[in-house]
């Protein structure tokens, strides 16, 4: 009777004062010292084995809450380790939190996998834009012996440089081996075309020019000469007014074997052959 009465008047104290585990340990502990002999004591180390449980089930709790939020551990290492936490029964306040962090990493993990996706999907692209310029040098390099091969048997006039330039011994003009027909796949109107001369840098040259169309026509119509290409017609340095609007001497090719001269006007798309000095 007397145990009963000192567990009810030291849980009462407990609860008036609304106290956590360790300060209930405290009261506990602080009878035990002050009454060693009290017949409460085998009643109240049953109180205190309680009480040391939920203190150690509560520092679990937290050590798993802490080392689950620390985004400096790998996520699926914090996932495994909330899993087997979460496999043990617990009080339902600790149960709960456990599920609320979970759904967090849940939601963390696919952000995770969407950023891994992202990233293996930039890192694909990347690949992929690589592999393109080193098929496209291939592609150009493979142009260029194409080129030079024919231009080797000229008979000595044209000497193929292995910088990407030709030049013509008769004229003493240096060419580009390649035009844009053949570099870039795509026409150009006159302004493009002035940029493009004015910005290419091959052989350690940068003083390019649009040819004059007599310097197109001696060329092109070499035996041999440059392997026809695609380009109907090329730009020449040589504009001029016609009536209230500007054109280009150009030279077309006329019946798919001689080079003659024409005029565009600068709007229109054709292609360039640059050359130096």
């Amino acid at each position: 009777m007397h145990a009963r009465k000192v567990i009810e008047g030291l849980k009462e104290e407990i609860s008036k004062k609304g106290i956590e585990y360790q300060a209930a340990q405290k009261v506990y502990v602080d009878y035990l010292n002050a009454n060693p002999d009290s017949t409460a004591r085998d009643a109240i180390r049953v109180e205190l084995k309680k009480i040391n449980k939920k203190i150690r089930e509560k520092n679990a709790w937290e050590k798993i809450a802490k080392y689950t939020k620390n985004k400096k551990v790998d996520l699926f290492e914090r996932i495994k380790k909330l899993e087997k936490y979460m496999a043990k029964n617990h009080e339902v306040k600790y149960q709960n939190g456990a599920e609320i962090l979970m759904k967090r990493l849940g939601k963390e993990k696919q952000e995770f996998i969407r950023q891994q996706q992202l990233e293996e999907e930039q890192k694909r692209i990347e690949r992929e834009r690589l592999a393109a310029i080193q098929e496209e040098k291939a592609r150009l390099q493979r142009e260029k012996i194409k080129i030079g091969s024919v231009l080797s048997e000229s008979g000595g006039r044209f000497i193929v440089g292995v910088d990407g330039t030709v030049t013509d011994q008769q004229t003493g003009l240096m060419w580009y081996i390649l035009d844009t027909q053949t570099e870039l796949q795509e026409c150009l109107d006159y302004d493009a075309a002035g940029e493009y001369v004015e910005n290419l840098n091959v052989g350690g040259y940068k003083d390019w020019r649009l040819p004059t169309s007599n310097d197109l026509i001696v060329v092109l119509n070499a035996k041999p000469s440059f392997p026809k290409t695609g380009a109907k017609w090329y730009w020449s340095s040589e504009s001029f007014w016609k009536g209230h609007y500007e054109f280009d001497l150009t030279v077309i090719l006329r019946n798919d074997n001689e080079w003659v001269k024409g005029e565009a006007e600068l709007t229109e798309c054709g292609a360039v052959r640059a050359v130096r000095p």
